[in-house]
């Protein structure tokens, strides 16, 4: 296989389309490169959200046209409504409470001291940066919602 693929590199054809298009493959090596954070990371995260983002589309998408995913959507709602326990409605509170002010704090914490264990400067930068957003933000719901 590996002969193979060195005779078909080889040919005068691969050769001259090779150099034509020496930028854009070294684009592409640069974006699927494991070393770098801006390489296969960065690709697969911008990916990802890209994914994410049509998967939400398409679910906004068919709750504004009533196709059928709203009455399983409704179903689901109702079978936990009728199956609901006080220690599941606890432990759904907990999951909650994770994504509130304390928890997103303690979280962030504990990342700073990895990220300042591994000497993660640009990150741990980040963090410090975005962490007062996302902190304002709670607030500004909590103030809503109060």
């Amino acid at each position: 296989m590996k002969q193979w693929w060195l005779r078909v590199m080889s040919r005068p054809r691969v050769i001259a389309l090779r150099r034509r298009f020496a930028p854009q493959i070294a684009f592409l090596q640069a974006r699927l490169s494991r070393e770098s954070e801006l390489g296969l990371p960065l690709t697969l995260g911008v990916l990802l959200v890209i994914g994410a983002t049509l998967l939400f589309g398409g679910v906004a998408q068919d709750v504004v046209a009533g196709d059928p995913l709203t009455e399983v959507d409704a179903q689901i709602t109702h079978w936990f409504h009728t199956h609901a326990t006080p220690d599941v409605t606890r432990y759904m509170l907990v999951i909650t409470d994770l994504h509130g002010t304390t928890g997103v704090s303690l979280l962030a914490l504990a990342l700073a001291f990895f990220l300042f264990w591994k000497k993660k400067w640009y990150w741990l930068l980040t963090l410090v940066i975005a962490l007062p957003g996302h902190a304002h933000q709670c607030a500004a719901e909590g103030g809503l919602l109060a």
